[in-house]
């Protein structure tokens, strides 16, 4: 393993596998991350176990050795989620787990990724300012996460999506401007989730103002989602 490895660590029981550290993840961590298994006594009968990686649609197995293996580097290169599962013999499985990869403050040069996830692609954002990454339902992502280019869920209604974290906010308020989500006046909160970094007390309330800006205000900031839809 390489020097500054980071750890994730999962127990796997018969049937189903459990993540059970709390570090956060964030992106471009390629070559650090390393995922290890404490599996159940029912598994030891398996020379061969493998570890199933899913994200976005696009899957990489690799093979489990001392209990180890390392996260795929194309699965951290952006924020997301990658899915984790066990597999062996003919049908040997389990449920999956989840590793939620977070924003970094890390920055390069404009250059797209040597290596998109299929079937999404790299595409440049109208301005020619960043590169984004179009998944398999049309989509636009920046690296933060935010939806560059809103697009519809098969109901002909706008969407917008994105991750935020506790850094994000000012003041204990997080403004996403009417000039960024794109959305008509008739936009609405669909959801609005705290993933981590906040306390179990966390209380957050949200309004639209009137030029259309969401603003979401918390006393204690934290890490999260929001969803807003025309409609």
């Amino acid at each position: 393993m390489a020097e500054g490895t980071i750890y994730v660590n999962f127990k796997v029981s018969d049937t189903e596998i459990k993540r059970v550290d709390s570090t956060c993840i964030y992106s471009r961590l390629e070559q650090y991350l390393v995922a290890s298994f404490e599996l159940a006594d029912s598994w030891s009968p398996f020379t061969t176990i493998e570890i199933i990686f899913n994200k976005d649609g696009s899957t990489i197995k690799t093979s489990l050795i001392d209990g180890k293996c390392q996260v795929p580097d194309v699965y951290l290169a952006y924020p997301g989620e990658v899915f984790v599962s066990v597999v062996a013999g003919v049908r040997r499985t389990t449920n999956s787990a989840v590793i939620r990869v977070w924003k970094s403050g890390y920055s390069e040069a404009m250059d797209p990724p040597d290596n998109p996830l299929p079937p999404a692609v790299f595409v440049q954002s109208p301005d020619g300012t960043v590169w984004l990454l179009r998944d398999r339902f049309g989509l636009e992502y920046s690296e933060d996460g935010i939806v560059w280019k809103t697009g519809g869920g098969g109901d002909g209604l706008r969407r917008y999506s994105r991750l935020f974290a506790a850094g994000d906010f000012v003041n204990n308020r997080l403004v996403i401007p009417a000039t960024i989500h794109q959305l008509g006046m008739n936009a609405k909160l669909m959801s609005l989730e705290m993933r981590s970094g906040g306390a179990e007390d966390v209380v957050s309330g949200w309004r639209r103002d009137v030029n259309g800006d969401f603003i979401i205000e918390a006393h204690n900031p934290y890490d999260g989602e929001i969803l807003l839809m025309e409609g």
